[in-house]
Parts: C-alpha cells; structure tokens; sequence
C-alpha cells in the first residue's frame, strides 16, 4: 500500500463523522481534530487534513494547517506541475476556503476526494482540477507509481450478422494482401457497399495464407474512453440497428 493509499483509508474510516451540534464545528471526534492544533470550535478541513496523515503514519511535510491560505503558502514547492496523474493523498485546496484529500485523478479534468468540513460533516466529493491547487507532499509522490493501464469501454453487437465478400456466388480471395487492400479500398465507399463495413481478414499462415473481405453489420464499437461517453452512444446506436447491444470493458495499456 503506498503512503497516499495509507492516507485514503484512514481518511475514509471517518466518512459520517460529523458536527453536533450541526454547525457549531465540533463533536467528540472534531474536537480531538482540533485539540493538536490547541483549538475549538473552529472551521477544521485543514485540521482533518493534518489528523488523517498523522493517523496514517505518513509525514505531510509541515504541510497542513488549519488555515488553507497557509497550507497553499507552504505547499508551493509541492504543486502539481499539470504532468503524469494526481495520486491518491495529495491535497486539493482553494485557498483561503477549503481543503479535501484526493482519492482518485479522474482523468477527465475533476479529482475525486474526502473533505472534512463539507456541509458540516466528512463527506466525500468530485472537484475541478482547474481554477485551484493541487499540492503533492515529498511522502505522497515518493512511491507513487503512475497507471499506464488505463479502462476502455465497448459495445458488442451480438446479433450482429457478417459474411465473406462473394463475386458470381463464390467467395473473394486474394494470395496477396495488397491486392485484397486495393479491392478494399475501391468498394469501401462505393454506393453497392456503402453502410456494410467492409474490413479485412485473412486464414491460414505461410503460402497457404489468403485474403478476404468481410462485409455485414459491425461487431464490436468503441472504445470509448468514459463510461458516459460509450452509454450514450448505445443508445444512438440501439436505437438505430434495433439491437439490444452487450456492454463490456477491458484494460488495455
């Protein structure tokens, strides 16, 4: 487990905690928070901040404070520079308002994170990356290890109905696949094969091997690379070939 998965867990072992009374910034929990910094009663993001490193045994590098003007003030040598993702325990801050530790980079520009303070409790939330600062401490980014695998999303149309190019009633063939392409090539937006998808595939290895044309309805769309993206689109694309269509994912680098 790396020091900022550490963080998210104890970070996450306190998700409900909240104030009691409502508003007033303690309860038994907040208050033992806030006693390291010798305070009560006092907005306490930065302080669930700092408690959750020190629980977690990770160093935050001085770092957090109850005041987020302070946090962004002696975390400005520990921005992140906009390159690889965000890892898990940095600090996302809008200084001078509010602070909340990263659980996840979303990669589509948003950050998913845990925040005491928010709406009087720890709840967990999603943030922009643009606009505020994110801050990486020494611990968090040493053994940090960039994913290089990343989630692709597909539809799989399994009604869908595919055939071998045929001429005079007999399958196409080709011995050469630049003379298989060149046919490809000349029907793939020709008005008797236009919508039927005309791809290439071949059988066989070595001087038994042959070309072919597939022609038919598509087997497989995508990827898409959010999850979003790809419901969307099956529904366009249910909607237009009449097919409930599979829906499935795969981790590809």
């Amino acid at each position: 487990m790396t020091n900022g998965e550490k963080v998210v867990k104890k970070a996450t072992s306190y998700i409900g905690v909240k104030e009691v009374p409502d508003g007033s910034n303690r309860s038994p929990q907040i208050d033992k928070w806030e006693a390291r910094w010798g305070l009560k009663g006092e907005p306490w993001c930065g302080m669930y901040a700092d408690a959750m490193f020190s629980e977690a045994g990770v160093s935050d590098n001085g770092i957090c404070h109850p005041a987020t003007k302070q946090i962004c003030v002696k975390g400005k040598n520990y921005k992140w520079d906009g390159v690889s993702e965000i890892p898990p325990g940095s600090l996302w801050v809008n200084c001078g308002i509010h602070v909340a530790i990263v659980v996840m980079d979303n990669k589509d520009g948003t950050v998913s994170t845990i925040e005491g303070n928010k709406n009087n409790r720890v709840e967990t939330g999603r943030r922009a990356v643009k606009g505020y600062t994110i801050i990486i401490p020494p611990a968090i980014a040493e053994d940090f290890v960039p994913s290089t695998a990343r989630r692709k999303y597909y539809l799989e149309d399994l009604g869908a109905v595919q055939k071998l190019l045929t001429v005079d009633g007999k399958i196409a063939r080709w011995k050469k696949k630049e003379s298989r392409d060149k046919t490809l090539n000349k029907i793939k937006n020709g008005p008797r094969f236009g919508g039927s998808n005309p791809a290439p595939v071949s059988s066989g290895e070595g001087r038994n091997k042959r070309y072919f044309i597939r022609i038919g309805d598509l087997r497989y769309y995508g990827p898409w690379s959010k999850i979003e993206e790809r419901n969307k689109a099956q529904r366009i694309l249910e909607k237009r070939i009449g097919r409930r269509l599979r829906r499935f994912s795969k981790t590809v680098n």
